[in-house]
């Protein structure tokens, strides 16, 4: 199977939650006693606590390719050009085909009619110790969230559970009131936040030969002589 290059693998920024799915139903609230209700509120707080953050941390995951160049301060110029081709790789690619839908194909006849990005504009810059630098810096930001604000989010959800067991052991509410909370809790709110947790496992970074494959490929397809300047940056990467 071919690389994806450039594939959306986060949460997309403009992500939203459907708020009838997370909220309460005020027929339901009002005959819930504390402290399930606010339980249930300390579960949807720490949600969408942890999308905020899940949104921050699939934006900088997008520059695992720019960060494939150092960016120092002495030389800033290189890192800009560096970008600048990966955006131009970048726009080139998901402009002329659907990443999430359509299998990556080198042969010229599956490539929409588009001009190819000319080689002479193209300055990438490879450093395999660059790239595991901001990979370690990125891996301790996910390891961070999965133990702070999505551990935050489970317990919540723990902590409710164990109140709506032991409000049926304890008869606080009728047996109506709920199976309608728990069934909203269960089919609603929980089906709701799966719809972000889903893009969790996706940030887990690809490895430096993983992200240089797509590299590859994404040159041969977007780039004039991109059979020669994608050999020239196999090459290169032997001796950075």
């Amino acid at each position: 199977m071919w690389p994806s290059p450039f594939a959306q693998a986060g949460i997309p920024s403009d992500f939203v939650l459907d708020e009838n799915n997370i909220r309460l139903p005020d027929s339901l609230k009002s005959h819930i006693p504390e402290p399930l209700s606010t339980s249930f509120e300390n579960c949807k707080c720490a949600g969408l606590r942890a999308l905020t953050i899940l949104i921050q941390l699939s934006k900088y995951h997008e520059g695992r390719y720019e960060a494939l160049c150092p960016r120092n301060p002495g030389d800033l110029t290189r890192w800009m050009r560096h970008s600048d081709s990966i955006a131009r790789l970048r726009e080139y690619y998901t402009s002329t085909r659907d990443t999430s839908t359509i299998p990556f194909s080198s042969s010229p006849s599956d490539i929409p009619s588009k001009p190819k990005i000319p080689s002479e504009s193209v300055a990438l810059v490879v450093n395999q110790f660059a790239y595991g630098a901001w990979a370690r810096e990125f891996d301790g930001m996910l390891f961070e969230f999965v133990d702070g604000a999505y551990a935050d989010y489970s317990l919540a959800n723990f902590e409710f559970e164990q109140l709506m067991q032991a409000a049926t052991n304890d008869r606080v509410f009728s047996g109506i009131v709920w199976k309608q909370v728990y069934s909203f809790y269960l089919e609603r709110f929980l089906v709701e936040m799966g719809k972000w947790e889903a893009f969790v496992t996706s940030l887990v970074l690809p490895s430096f030969d993983e992200l240089m494959d797509e590299i590859y490929w994404a040159i041969r397809e977007g780039v004039e002589g991109g059979d020669q300047f994608a050999q020239m940056l196999v090459e290169r990467r032997a001796i950075v």
